[in-house]
This record gives C-alpha cells, sequence and structure tokens, in this order.
C-alpha cells in the first residue's frame, strides 16, 4: 500500500500539470507560501488538514480525490 503523502504529492502534481499551473499560482490560489508548497511537494513537510483543503479547492478537485491514489492518471 502506498504511503497517502506520496498519493497527494502525485496528485498535486499531476493536477498542476493538466491545469498548466505553476507552483507560484497554486501557492497564490491556496493561500499558502511558496516555500509550504515547495516543502510539500518535496515530501520535507505534512500539511495540515485544512491546507490539504484549501490545496484541493485550488485545482477545482475534493479533497477525497486529492488522497485518491491514481487520481490524477484518470483525468488526463
Amino acid at each position: 500500500m502506498r504511503d497517502v503523502h506520496e498519493i497527494i504529492v502525485e496528485n498535486l502534481k499531476g493536477r498542476m500539470k493538466q491545469q498548466r499551473m505553476s507552483r507560484n499560482d497554486l501557492a497564490e490560489k491556496a493561500g499558502i507560501s511558496y516555500r509550504q508548497l515547495s516543502n510539500i511537494l518535496a515530501r520535507l513537510a505534512s500539511p495540515k488538514l485544512q491546507t490539504l483543503q484549501n490545496l484541493a479547492a485550488a485545482l477545482d478537485i475534493t479533497l477525497v480525490q486529492l488522497m485518491t491514489d491514481g487520481f490524477a492518471e484518470t483525468q488526463v
């Protein structure tokens, strides 16, 4: 079974790519710093639930979708 943090990062990166959204764009839209987002994507930080909700909303997906293994692959 895959680690949930790995799944979240994969889905964040996949959805950002699909929406042609930069890290700066996503961080701004989610109301977090670029550094915080970079740390999350590098798996150096574990985001709080509110941060995950903000990231999901900024990417126009639900929190459940963000945490679903393989979600980014099904949205191509």
